[in-house]
């Protein structure tokens, strides 16, 4: 019986040659289809907080709850994460898929070990730290913090009054921006703020508006559920086009070179 034929040297190297041309032709498809399905699943999370809060205001006449008033005065219930709570069953609802690490524990958004790049999510708290947030909570989504329904005779009400998105009924809420991707709970957007000088400084700064939200954790878009419930990804530098609350304006900004 002839003796079974041996691969050559050359033989080995050609089909290990084949190999590594196929994959390094398969594996950016591969990336790109991870990539698009954990967006896919980020804006249908999104998509689920929208009718979470259209669901709370309709069971609360039509109004939200009454959101961050300074420290001393808010309690975990007046902010989104526990006054949804019931509204929604899994926590894991509130990461996006590219934003599901954790660098520690902390219990502020100037902790360096509470949110250190756009792939980590916020928390998770080790305790109640008395106001928005209870133990154990965390996310990597942000409340456009002017959709709230704050009490009267509060300093932060009185500030802005006029300003606020009580409930959703109001007019054009396809272009009010509701809840995002973002490295901290919430975003005070204004038309004063100018966008991060490059995209560490997001975290560096802590800006507290447009720049929570200039993270690279969708390439250099962001998504966006509006008040309507519908869903877009957006380009960062849209953020500052955005009806963050009444009184708006769209500013005039300098872009850094990131953003262009």
């Amino acid at each position: 019986m002839a003796g079974k034929r041996a691969f050559t040297l050359v033989e080995l190297l050609v089909v290990i040659s084949i190999i590594s041309l196929l994959m390094s032709i398969l594996l950016p498809s591969l990336h790109k289809a991870r990539g698009q399905a954990k967006q896919a699943a980020c804006k249908s999370n999104l998509r689920q907080w929208g009718v979470v809060f259209l669901q709370y205001s309709s069971d609360n006449n039509g109004r939200f709850f009454a959101g961050w008033m300074g420290s001393a005065l808010t309690k975990a219930s007046d902010q989104w994460p526990s006054a949804l709570r019931r509204y929604y069953m899994n926590p894991k609802l509130r990461l996006c898929p590219n934003a599901m690490k954790f660098a520690g524990l902390g219990d502020s958004p100037n902790s360096n070990i509470n949110c250190l790049s756009a792939t980590e999510a916020w928390g998770i708290f080790s305790k109640d730290p008395g106001w928005a947030v209870e133990a154990g909570d965390y996310g990597s989504y942000g409340i456009n913090a002017w959709i709230c329904n704050p009490l009267p005779n509060t300093p932060i009400f009185v500030k802005l009054r006029n300003a606020y998105w009580r409930g959703p009924d109001v007019k054009n809420t396809s272009n009010i921006p509701l809840f995002l991707d973002s490295y901290w709970m919430e975003l005070w957007c204004t038309d004063t703020e100018q966008p991060p000088a490059f995209p560490a400084a997001a975290f560096l700064d802590n800006p507290a508006g447009q720049g929570r939200s200039c993270i690279l954790r969708h390439n250099k878009k962001t998504n966006i559920v509006y008040m309507d419930s519908s869903v877009r990804d957006v380009l960062l530098r849209q953020l500052w086009d955005q009806k963050w609350h009444r009184e708006y304006k769209i500013p005039t900004v300098t872009w850094p070179d990131w953003m262009k």
